[in-house]
């Protein structure tokens, strides 16, 4: 069986079990996204019908779930909940602009999270050094991801751990041979990223900078850090958790 039919066959068995369920079905992207997400479970506890939130392996997914619901009317038994992805780049594709898909503010959920923990103002007053030596790193590499991306050329990588870059940052700072440098686009991150740069790229960026310096080698990871910020939400958590809870009011 070819993967793209296995990928089909996945789609198929989540619609199905959507529409077998008693429950209302909150369809998110993966595990990590529960972090955030699986309070909805506890928030509508005693809800009728009760709610549960399905992480099913990815945003292709979610999507392809959509789709096979969307003309039935069991696609009022499920709300989906997508990061933006390079929609935050090229706008979202006007054939998933529907009332029950929700989309991040930002690339990802992790980029709600990195501006709703003021993420930036911490790396610069903890650790501006070292913040302002490896930012124009990022953004260069950054910068020539979305100049290939949006001119339809191969890109090189854009899910990238921080480590891979800063171990071999000429390779990934370097135009390639018909490209060339997008200052422009560089000075427009400088103030864009916490929205615009993958966000599980800048949670790492944001661990690596608090982790250098003396004493702090493991005191700050992902999973911790989505976790204090969820305490609060900020205003796109916020939005996210408000779309929910009006189609569920419906």
């Amino acid at each position: 069986m070819s993967s793209e039919q296995e990928n089909i066959d996945v789609i198929k068995a989540f619609a199905d079990q959507i529409k077998d369920s008693d429950l209302l079905s909150i369809v998110i992207e993966g595990d990590d996204d529960l972090l955030v997400y699986n309070e909805f479970e506890d928030i509508y506890d005693l809800n009728d019908p009760m709610v549960s939130v399905l992480p099913v392996g990815g945003r292709n997914t979610v999507l392809g779930i959509f789709d096979l619901l969307k003309d039935t009317p069991h696609l009022n038994k499920a709300i989906f909940i997508v990061d933006q992805d390079t929609w935050v780049i090229n706008g979202i594709d006007p054939q998933y602009i529907h009332e029950r898909i929700i989309c991040t503010h930002g690339y990802s959920f992790e980029n709600d999270i990195f501006i709703a923990g003021n993420l930036k103002e911490k790396m610069c007053l903890r650790n501006n050094e070292v913040y302002s030596s490896e930012l124009p790193v990022l953004l260069t590499w950054y910068a020539l991801e979305l100049d290939r991306l949006e001119n339809g050329k191969p890109l090189k990588r854009l899910r990238m751990d921080p480590e891979h870059l800063f171990n071999r940052v000429s390779e990934f700072t370097t135009p390639d041979p018909d490209q060339n440098l997008p200052v422009e686009k560089i000075q427009d991150l400088k103030e864009k990223y916490p929205k615009l740069m993958r966000g599980k790229t800048l949670l790492r960026f944001y661990i690596r900078i608090m982790i250098k310096r003396d004493g702090f080698s493991k005191a700050y990871t992902t999973k911790a850090t989505i976790e204090n910020v969820c305490e609060k939400k900020g205003e796109n958590l916020k939005r996210i958790f408000n779309q929910v809870d009006s189609l569920i009011s419906i």
